[in-house]
């Protein structure tokens, strides 16, 4: 990965509850590999079957799953978004505007 960070842009990888998240890893890889830093921001439902530890190492920032603490850093903002893997049930909580992190 580049090593200033700072002055690109960011994708966010949005990870929703479903058995493909395991991989969510490899599209880590290969968005890194074209330049793009990625910030995850992992569904509650899927934290408890992706490997935070591993991810925050992989990206190098804190994988969000709930609000940002007043002490957290802020996340990047971002320039592109990516759902991974996107269920159905997400599509469907987009689409009625539902204001919840449980996809």
């Amino acid at each position: 990965m580049p090593e200033a960070i700072i002055d690109q842009k960011t994708l966010y990888a949005v990870v929703c509850a479903a058995k493909s998240a395991l991989e969510v890893g490899k599209m880590v890889d290969l968005t890194q590999d074209r330049g793009w830093p990625v910030q995850v921001v992992a569904a509650q439902a899927t934290v408890s079957f992706i490997d935070i530890e591993a991810l925050e190492k992989q990206v190098r920032r804190l994988v969000r799953s709930e609000h940002r603490k007043p002490d957290k850093p802020r996340s990047p903002r971002s320039d592109a978004i990516i759902i991974t893997p996107v269920t159905f049930n997400a599509i469907n909580k987009m689409l009625m505007g539902s204001p919840t992190n449980s996809f």
